[in-house]
């Protein structure tokens, strides 16, 4: 398979998680996973987000660079790898959450590390509708026991919408969900995974996960 590192993408919810694993399980990949839950202010955050976001973005941005230095030494030509997640989604939170001045002391500091990461080779960004997002957001606030601030999230799904966009800096495919991840079939991951394996380049959208995408 030509793509060695795979970067999966979406809003807040829409299970780039899973689906990570199943493309992981699929390949026999390495998997690279969200360690948000690790990060000291991010409750913090949730609590008093005025406090807290610069603290919660700037762990957040180093844990992420140290999650992918380690590609620059690892073998891509004997495994594949795939992260449920790209390095350029820590700016994108930042401008939702930080002040002017603090994004612009935010900039400087990604400045300096985002040349550092290694790039993937595709990306597949997840989308959903809103009220299909609502649902399964509900469905994980009940498995969680957490409360996601709804505002927030529309915030953040616009962001990833206009980011990638304008997205070029490798091939993307465009996978719009029509049901959950979790109720994936098999022939709804074989669908992907056709798409994953005979894309040339560029930009795919997938707009339904049964049917067929097209390339520009």
């Amino acid at each position: 398979m030509k793509y060695k590192y795979i970067a999966i993408e979406g809003p807040i919810g829409v299970g780039k998680t899973q689906f990570a694993h199943m493309l992981g399980h699929y390949f026999g990949a390495r998997l690279v996973v969200d360690d948000q839950i690790n990060n000291p202010f991010l409750e913090k955050f949730y609590e008093n987000p005025e406090l807290y976001a610069f603290q919660c973005q700037v762990f957040s941005l180093f844990q992420r660079y140290h999650q992918l230095q380690f590609l620059h030494q690892y073998d891509l030509f004997h495994q594949i790898v795939v992260a449920d997640f790209l390095f350029e989604r820590e700016k994108l939170y930042a401008a939702v959450t930080l002040t002017e001045s603090e994004l612009a002391l935010y900039n400087k500091i990604y400045g300096l590390l985002c040349d550092r990461v290694p790039r993937p080779d595709l990306v597949i960004v997840l989308q959903m509708s809103w009220p299909l997002l609502l649902k399964r957001l509900k469905k994980l606030e009940r498995e969680e026991d957490y409360s996601y601030n709804r505002k927030f999230v529309q915030n953040i799904s616009q962001a990833y919408s206009n980011y990638f966009y304008h997205y070029n800096s490798s091939p993307l495919i465009v996978l719009n969900l029509e049901k959950d991840i979790a109720a994936f079939s098999k022939d709804d991951l074989m669908t992907v995974i056709r798409h994953i394996e005979h894309t040339k380049g560029g930009r795919t959208y997938v707009t339904t996960i049964s049917g067929p995408g097209s390339e520009e």
